[in-house]
């Protein structure tokens, strides 16, 4: 190969490195993380309330059909979408982040300038044992890939049901709604 179509094609070459480097990083750079120390006491009677806004209490619940429920609010106020995930971690006590739902779930795109709520519901199995219960909620927010999408099934699944794949896809048919949000 000539030196001078070498040259050139080296630069083009370093340049795409670089903007895919570049692009690649600003997606996974955290751009914003907070945490959030929670807790709850489960007991075999009786109920009670912390309002005390050191932490996100839960409350004091019995396990048996209980739960509790709280809501954060969160603000999109850069120029391009983000997405939040959750991360759970309860000191000395394993599955238990299991027991937090939060809806909408881990992955939730935020709009430009959209706040969404996001509702974090505490709802220990009937088989758990009673005591005081602490831990951390970790909230990451990244921007968004641009293929990222909130996906939203629409009505009951119709059409063809199947465990082959390509049996369900074979059928011809329409078998779920699943549009984009944009």
């Amino acid at each position: 190969m000539k030196l001078n179509t070498f040259i050139p094609l080296m630069i083009i070459i370093l340049i795409s490195i670089g903007f895919v480097s570049y692009y690649v990083t600003d997606h996974f750079t955290v751009k914003d993380e907070f945490t959030i120390e929670f807790d709850f006491n489960l007991v075999d009677k009786g109920m009670g309330f912390n309002l005390d806004p050191d932490k996100m209490h839960f409350g004091t619940f019995t396990a048996l059909g209980a739960s509790s429920m709280r809501t954060i609010r969160l603000y999109n106020n850069d120029t391009f979408k983000e997405k939040v995930q959750f991360f759970v971690s309860v000191e000395n006590h394993t599955g238990v982040s299991h027991w937090l739902d939060i809806d909408p779930p881990t992955g939730t795109l935020l709009d430009i300038n959209e706040t969404k709520e996001f509702t974090l519901i505490m709802d220990p199995p009937a088989n758990a044992q009673t005591g005081h219960y602490q831990g951390v909620i970790y909230i990451k927010i990244t921007k968004a890939w641009p293929w990222d999408k909130n996906l939203i099934i629409y009505g009951p699944l119709e059409g063809c049901y199947s465990e082959n794949t390509y049996e369900m896809f074979a059928c011809g048919k329409r078998m779920w709604s699943s549009p984009y949000r944009e």
